[in-house]
């Protein structure tokens, strides 16, 4: 995989988790704020219920009903009930939905002050109230079908941001990424324009102080060596050359005197004819 590939592989994996982490927090905080809003207005219509029950006196439980259906914040399947210090239902808004009190149930209350259940698909508020003849305990329920309604656009919402933000992060990643491996494709560029003949030459850089151009800089120091170790070469061989010269140079002249002499002319020919044979000469 090329580095490229692997920059906007990573980056992208790297925001994808922050977004969906911010996310999920954001789903799970609304889901408390919807929540505790719901609970907050069956807290208000049991306390309304209560007051109107005990402060009120021309106020019974059929004059109770006919303003509970007069009402205008109705909840779905909204049901308020009241019971007196004696465990004793004395108040139902409504006949057709029930809940299911038990004395215990009661007890926790009382106990609690404030107990949140939920039965058939009803959420459940019960409520301790102080009256002067003693504490009475209201239950006020309803469906929750704001909150619920709510959470589903936020997931939709949510969800496609998230998908629209990843798109985003992958073409944005490729672009910087390609930006910030640009200085090691010139690098290599200039790198293949090298050859043993032009050994002078140096990779140029635009940033020094970055890590691409300490890396050049790295580069032409190795290149720098290469230089002086094909210049001590050459002179090696220069001298080695002009050493062996001498003497082959010293024995062809003795070859050509003896030639002269009467004695052992064929094998100095000989011997002479060699040399002559022997590169460069």
């Amino acid at each position: 995989m090329q580095i490229r590939s692997r920059l906007t592989y990573q980056f992208t994996w790297l925001v994808s988790a922050i977004l969906l982490v911010s996310y999920l927090i954001i789903y799970f905080f609304s889901q408390r704020y919807y929540e505790d809003r719901f609970y907050s207005r069956l807290r208000r219509k049991a306390n309304t219920t209560a007051e109107l029950l005990v402060n009120v006196n021309q106020v019974d439980s059929k004059l109770m009903k006919i303003i509970d259906r007069a009402n205008r914040d109705i909840l779905l399947k909204e049901n308020i009930m009241a019971y007196d210090t004696c465990n004793e239902r004395i108040y139902r808004s409504n006949d057709t939905i029930h809940f299911n009190i038990d004395l215990n149930r009661i007890k926790e209350v009382r106990q609690k002050k404030e107990v949140r259940f939920s039965e058939n698909s009803l959420d459940i508020l019960g409520i301790v109230f102080a009256t002067p003849e003693g504490r009475i305990v209201v239950f006020s329920g309803a469906v929750d079908q704001y909150s619920a309604e709510n959470s589903k656009d936020l997931k939709k919402i949510l969800l496609a941001l998230f998908l629209i933000f990843v798109i985003v992060v992958i073409v944005s990643g490729w672009f910087f990424a390609g930006r910030a491996v640009e200085p090691i494709s010139e690098v290599i560029k200039q790198v293949d324009t090298l050859s043993p003949r032009r050994l002078e030459e140096r990779l140029a850089t635009t940033e020094p102080d970055d890590e691409i151009g300490k890396l050049v800089l790295t580069f032409n120091r190795l290149l720098e060596r290469i230089e002086n170790a094909f210049r001590l070469q050459r002179t090696f061989i220069a001298n080695v050359s002009h050493e062996l010269k001498n003497p082959l140079t010293k024995s062809v002249l003795s070859l050509k005197s003896a030639l002269l002499k009467k004695g052992n002319r064929q094998i100095i020919r000989q011997l002479y004819n060699l040399y002559l044979k022997i590169p460069g000469n």
